[in-house]
């Protein structure tokens, strides 16, 4: 028996609880290759399930996803498995575990291997080499300790189709668990990928980093046939799709869109998408709201140009304006995410994102302080300023606030004045009123 664990998360939105899509995917890819293995989500299972499933089950390999947001939880987990069975092979993946693989294997004893980036073959070509006792310099993509030193193996070349992967397994899991905030109610929420990579390289962002810069999909075809499957058999009506960016390729998204009118399901779908490829694009948008899509969550950070041009955005204000005015015209509300704290900015800088919320009235509004993540640019280059170094990363600390200019309580009332702009231009004086009583009790608006 193989477990695959998903530590509880670092940060949680009541109406928000997400499956762990990573887990389901590698648990599918095994199944698939005849080998039995059981997901836990410590999100919605104890600590103390998990040890009484544990011992009972008596797995010799277990996976953990380690994330950024969540890597001490990851250790805990790790750490207490190995006490309970020393015996045991651990196996660190995601984000972070691919990010600082070399700091989490010289510190934290109870990690055996590392798989970096890319799961599903890497963990099923490591669980056969593991059990047959071969030489794992062979498997490509992992990272182990051998006679004291650190051994990397080859890079894994990634999966080119997508569609070749079976859908996520959730033969361990209740689908119905998963809950996100529609309309003011919480609904079942089923998340679903169906792209990998991300061709951009915003300083902030770490996604190509770990999927890499190409950009790669699964087909109309398929995305609609797991969407169809998961409405049908657990009838399920909502859907996140949680591609960094699904806009990216507008014929296939227009071609999914259609699938999903002709095959007449009745579904409401919410979508992450940059402006650039909604920007005059009014049938695509029709297109769009005519298959379902209610939201988009646009990533659009700052209302400043310098800003924008600073962390590598490669979009224009115009673009943000043409897009979010193509969209409310649709009829497809917006969310959008705004940041607070690169590089560069100032007040001016601020009273322009100040200026573009005003024009675009998003529907949902985030407002969060830039913070510093390893896997990306901005993380190397504020190393260099001797800001933030690796040793962070072993402390019980969220990821670091860029107040390489700003200190944080000027960047907090920055965070503030935008939020309070949203929701004074929307006349909605009780949300503005709770958001001042949070300032006064010095809380976190993440």
């Amino acid at each position: 028996m193989i477990y695959l664990i998903a530590p509880q998360k670092g940060t949680k939105r009541p109406d928000n609880i997400s499956a762990p899509v990573g887990l389901c995917y590698i648990q599918a890819y095994l199944l698939s290759k005849k080998i039995d293995s059981k997901i836990i989500d410590l999100e919605i299972t104890s600590k103390d399930d998990l040890i009484k499933s544990f011992k009972k089950d008596k797995p010799k390999i277990v996976g953990i996803s380690c994330f950024t947001d969540n890597r001490q939880y990851a250790f805990e987990t790790a750490k207490l498995l190995k006490q309970l069975n020393p015996n045991i092979k651990i196996i660190f993946g995601a984000h972070h575990a691919s990010a600082m693989y070399k700091q989490i294997l010289e510190n934290i004893p109870e990690v055996d291997i590392i798989v970096i980036g890319e799961g599903e073959i890497t963990f099923y070509e490591l669980i056969e080499a593991l059990k047959a006792n071969k030489d794992l310099k062979n498997v490509d993509g992992i990272v182990f300790r051998e006679d004291n030193e650190i051994v990397v193996t080859k890079s894994r070349k990634p999966i080119m189709n997508l569609d070749s992967l079976p859908f996520p397994s959730y033969k361990d899991l209740d689908v119905k668990m998963y809950s996100w905030n529609f309309n003011g109610v919480n609904v079942t929420n089923y998340d679903i990928v169906t792209s990998r990579g991300c061709p951009y390289a915003c300083t902030y962002c770490s996604s190509s980093s770990f999927w890499g810069h190409m950009w790669r999909f699964r087909s109309s075809k398929n995305v609609v046939d797991e969407i169809e499957l998961i409405n049908k058999k657990h009838g399920i009506k909502h859907f996140r799709i949680v591609d960094d960016n699904f806009t990216a390729g507008k014929d296939r998204a227009i071609e999914i869109c259609k699938e999903i009118v002709s095959r007449n399901l009745k579904i409401d779908f919410w979508i992450q998408g940059r402006v650039q490829s909604l920007a005059n694009e009014d049938e695509y948008a029709q297109v769009l709201k005519k298959a379902g899509c209610y939201l988009i969550a646009f990533g659009i950070e700052s209302g400043s140009q310098k800003i924008l041009d600073n962390i590598n955005k490669k979009q224009t204000v115009q673009q943000i304006i043409d897009a979010c005015n193509i969209c409310k015209k649709a009829g497809i509300k917006i969310n959008a995410y705004f940041m607070v704290g690169n590089d560069g900015e100032t007040c001016k800088t601020i009273n322009e994102t100040r200026k573009i919320i005003k024009i675009i009235k998003p529907d949902e509004i985030g407002v969060s302080i830039t913070q510093i993540y390893p896997g990306t640019n901005m993380y190397e280059e504020t190393k260099k300023l001797n800001f933030c170094d690796d040793d962070h990363w072993l402390k019980n600390e969220r990821p670091p606030l860029n107040t390489t200019e700003h200190s944080k309580v000027k960047l907090r009332l920055w965070q503030l004045t935008l939020l309070m702009t949203k929701y004074l231009n929307d006349k909605n004086l009780y949300t503005a009123f709770k958001l001042l009583i949070k300032t006064y009790l010095g809380s976190d608006f993440r």
